[in-house]
C-alpha cells in the first residue's frame, strides 16, 4: 500500500510495511513540516510581477525550501517582498489553515491573500495581520498591525460593548461614524476635525463670543461680535436698521412689523377732555390718562394696532358717549359718572375691529 499524504499539512502518512529501512528519514521529514507549519516563514518576492499572481508552492512530503520557494503552502507564515508595479494576489491552498502575512513589499498597489477563489483579505504595506482559510474563503482574524506597533481596522468595525452595538467604524474614506447603542451620534470627517481644531485653540477670555468667519471659528469681543451677529453698534444705541433702540422703559418695534408705536408703563397725559371728539392714537405710551370735564364721545381709534389703557379722571358729573364702531366686550361695566371718580378704559383693536372694556372704580 502507498503512502498518503495528511488532509491538511501533507506530509507524508506510510503504509504498514512499506519503505522498509527509511523510516526514521521519512519520519524526520515529516516531522520537520509539522515544525515549519508552527514557526517557519517563507520568505516569496511581488517584485514587478505586473499583477501575475503568486501561487504558494504546494509540493507535498517535503521540506520547505526557503531559497527554492518549493513546499511552502504549509509553512506558518508569508513574507512577501519586492517593490509592486501592479496590484498583487498571494494565492493559497483552499485547504484549512491559518498564516501570518506580512506585506513588506514597497509600490502603490495592494496585497492580498486567498485562495484560486472565494474572498480574500488584503494587507497594507509594512502590515501584519493573521488569516484563515476554511476551504472556501480567506478570512482576517486579526487586524492588520504595522512592523512599528500601530493597528489599523482597516474598515472594520471597532466594537465597544457586548451586544455589538456601541462601535466605532471607518464607514468611507477620511470619515469615521460614532455609534453608541445602534443610533450613530456623530460623523467626523477632516473638516469638522479642523473645526474642532479651532475651537480647542480658542482663548477662554471673558465676554468673547464664538462665531463663524466663513472658514473658522473664531473668538470675539465688543463691537466685532456685534458686528457679526448682526447687531450693529449696540453699545451706543444703534441696534440696526431693523430694531429701535433699546430703553430699559420702552419696548419698540419698527415700522415693517405690525407694532406701529411703543409700549411704556409710564403714564401719559393728554390733557382735558372737554366736549371733544376723541381718537385714541399712541404717541409715547400705550397707558394714557384724561380729565374728563365734558360730556365727550370716544371714537373708533382706526390706526390703532394692539391694546391701549385709558384713564379718565372725572372732573364734575359727565357721561361719554362711545362710537357705533366700538364693541362692547363681555362683562364690561357702567360708567361711574361721579365727581373725582375714576374709569378705565381698555381698548384692543384686532384688524378693523376695535373692543372696549370699561372698568370703573368705586
Amino acid at each position: 500500500m502507498a503512502s498518503t499524504a495528511s488532509d491538511l499539512l501533507k506530509f507524508e502518512k506510510m503504509a504498514t510495511g512499506e519503505k522498509s529501512g527509511t523510516w526514521g528519514a521519512l519520519a524526520n521529514t515529516a516531522l520537520s513540516r509539522v515544525e515549519e507549519a508552527i514557526a517557519d516563514v517563507t520568505n516569496i518576492s511581488l517584485h514587478a510581477k505586473g499583477g501575475a499572481n503568486y501561487t504558494l508552492s504546494d509540493v507535498q512530503y517535503n521540506e520547505h525550501n526557503d531559497g527554492a520557494n518549493t513546499s511552502e503552502s504549509h509553512c506558518a507564515a508569508i513574507k512577501a517582498t519586492g517593490t509592486l508595479n501592479a496590484a498583487e494576489k498571494i494565492i493559497v491552498p483552499l485547504r484549512n489553515k491559518i498564516y501570518w502575512v506580512w506585506n513588506a513589499t514597497s509600490g502603490a498597489h495592494a496585497v492580498t491573500v486567498g485562495g484560486s477563489s472565494g474572498g480574500v483579505i488584503e494587507i497594507p504595506q509594512g502590515y501584519l495581520a493573521a488569516v484563515i482559510c476554511d476551504g472556501t474563503n480567506v478570512e482576517a482574524l486579526t487586524p492588520p498591525i504595522s512592523v512599528t506597533g500601530v493597528l489599523t481596522l482597516y474598515g472594520r468595525d471597532l466594537v465597544l460593548d457586548a451586544d455589538g452595538d456601541t462601535k466605532i467604524v471607518a464607514s468611507t474614506d477620511d470619515q469615521i461614524n460614532v455609534t453608541i447603542g445602534g443610533v450613530l451620534e456623530m460623523t467626523l470627517t477632516a473638516a469638522k476635525a479642523d473645526n474642532l481644531d479651532d475651537l480647542s485653540a480658542l482663548g477662554t477670555t471673558n465676554s468673547n463670543f464664538i462665531v463663524g468667519d466663513g472658514t473658522n471659528w473664531v473668538a470675539e469681543t465688543g463691537a466685532t461680535a456685534r458686528t457679526s451677529l448682526g447687531l450693529g453698534d449696540a453699545a451706543t444705541g444703534t441696534v440696526g436698521s431693523e430694531v429701535q433702540a433699546y430703553d430699559v422703559d420702552t419696548l419698540k418695534a419698527d415700522t415693517d412689523d405690525v407694532l406701529a408705536a411703543c409700549f411704556s408703563a409710564t403714564w401719559e397725559s393728554k390733557g382735558n377732555t372737554g366736549t371733544a371728539s376723541i381718537v385714541p392714537a399712541y404717541t409715547t405710551s400705550n397707558y394714557q390718562y384724561w380729565t374728563v370735564n365734558g360730556a365727550f364721545t370716544l371714537n373708533d381709534p382706526t390706526s390703532l394696532e394692539g391694546a391701549l389703557l385709558i384713564k379718565f379722571i372725572n372732573s364734575g358729573v359727565h357721561t361719554p358717549t362711545f362710537h357705533a364702531d366700538l364693541k362692547a366686550m363681555v362683562a364690561t361695566d357702567t360708567w361711574n359718572t361721579a365727581n373725582t371718580k375714576i374709569n378705565y378704559v381698555l381698548l384692543i383693536r384686532q384688524g378693523s375691529v376695535t373692543n372696549y372694556k370699561i372698568i370703573a372704580t368705586a
